[in-house]
Parts: C-alpha cells; sequence; structure tokens
C-alpha cells in the first residue's frame, strides 16, 4: 500500500492532511494487538520530514456496518479506538510530538453497507507550527520544560535563536514577579513568551533531550 503524498506547503501554510486507515479499529484494551497495532497504523501515516508542534485538532471517521456493530460483540467502542490511533501519531515516527497538543478530537462511526471497515484520519493545525525532524533536540530552559531546537542549523542561528528564547522567558518572570503567579495581572507575561510551545520533559522519552549546558557547548 502506497502511503499518502506529503506537501510542504501544507504545514508551512496551515491546512488539513487526510489519511486512510484501510483496516478494523482496535481497542486500547485489546493486548493481543497493542504491540503491532502502532506499527500497522504507522505504515499508513504519510512520510514527512516534519512534526506538527503546535495545537492540534484531530478528526476520525470509522466507517463501519451498523448491523455488525449492534448485533455483534466485536467491535470496539467508539472512545477505545482513539488512544491506539493517537499512539501512532506521536512520536519521532508520527505526525506530532505529544498527544496533549491536541486541541479537539472528534470521532463519529458511519454506516456501511459493505463488511470492510476503514478509518479515515484528519488532522488541522495553524501556519508554520512545526519542527524539522533531522536534528531535531529538545533543550530545558526551565523547570523541566524543554524547547526544540534543531542542531542541523547553522550554529549562528541557534545561538540567536536561544538568545531571544532566554530573553523572552526572563521579561515574562520580571511581569510576573511583579504581582505574583496568582495575581491576574500577571498572565500579561504570556504575551511575552515564545510562540513555539515548551514541552514537559516527561513527554519526551523518545527524543534527544539536551541540558541548557549541553547544547550551548555545541554553540561554542
Amino acid at each position: 500500500m502506497a502511503k499518502p503524498e506529503f506537501n510542504f506547503e501544507d504545514f508551512e501554510d496551515g491546512d488539513t492532511m487526510n489519511f486512510p486507515i484501510p483496516f478494523a479499529p482496535v481497542s486500547v484494551g485489546s493486548k493481543n494487538k497493542k504491540k503491532t497495532i502502532k506499527g500497522d497504523i504507522q505504515k499508513c501515516i504519510p512520510d514527512c520530514p516534519y512534526l506538527l508542534s503546535g495545537d492540534v485538532r484531530l478528526e476520525i471517521e470509522w466507517y463501519v456496518s451498523a448491523r455488525r456493530r449492534y448485533e455483534q460483540t466485536v467491535h470496539p467502542d467508539i472512545d477505545n479506538i482513539i488512544k491506539p490511533i493517537l499512539d501512532a501519531l506521536t512520536g519521532p515516527q508520527g505526525l506530532m510530538i505529544d498527544d496533549n497538543q491536541l486541541q479537539a478530537v472528534g470521532c463519529a462511526w458511519l454506516d456501511v453497507p459493505h463488511l470492510n471497515e476503514t478509518l479515515n484520519v484528519e488532522l488541522r493545525w495553524s501556519p508554520g507550527d512545526y519542527v524539522e525532524k533531522e536534528g531535531l533536540c529538545f533543550v530545558e530552559l526551565g523547570t523541566k520544560l524543554y524547547f526544540p531546537f534543531n542542531s542541523t542549523l547553522p550554529v549562528e542561528a541557534n545561538r540567536i535563536l536561544l538568545s531571544a528564547v532566554k530573553k523572552q522567558l526572563a521579561a515574562a518572570k520580571e511581569i510576573e514577579d511583579l504581582w505574583g503567579a496568582a495575581h491576574p495581572n500577571a498572565a500579561l507575561g504570556r504575551r511575552l513568551m515564545p510562540i513555539q510551545r515548551f514541552f514537559h520533559g516527561g513527554r519526551l522519552e523518545k527524543f534527544v533531550k539536551m541540558t541548557l549546558k549541553e547544547f550551548e557547548e555545541t554553540l561554542s
């Protein structure tokens, strides 16, 4: 089965990506299939050199016979088919970094007369919210909070980017310290934060992580 074609302009301009999963879904509780289903789904994901790094909206359509769903017990409940798909979509081999990026998830089944069950997956995102997979590393810039950088960029470019992010964090901290984190005005500091979100280190187990010192040594 050929994978869907990838179009760079989709990521650059913000768009929608659709791709089919041409087999029946599996339940999150199906332990025997759990080890293979992720790989099977990833074979259907478009080959892509980028990962979405901002908010993502996910829509899943499940084409299945209503009669089989209602009159048999072999089909998983609709809420249980989402997690295996999310597992395949996230991580270095997927299309986004972590499932905490999901802003909204929709999942519906549609009645079809034939017995060939299929799924259709749709992702939506905002313009420019992506990072390149090659050379991707996450640098700790806060308490267990990591920011994505790319080691394939010129050293000077990473120096400028790191300097800008550090200044933004420092300015936001100054604003917060004026009133205290619990005060409503402290939220003004968020306007000074980088557009690119941070990720908690606990969500980046499969990615390259570096301390700030380690990253700065690569720039010297």
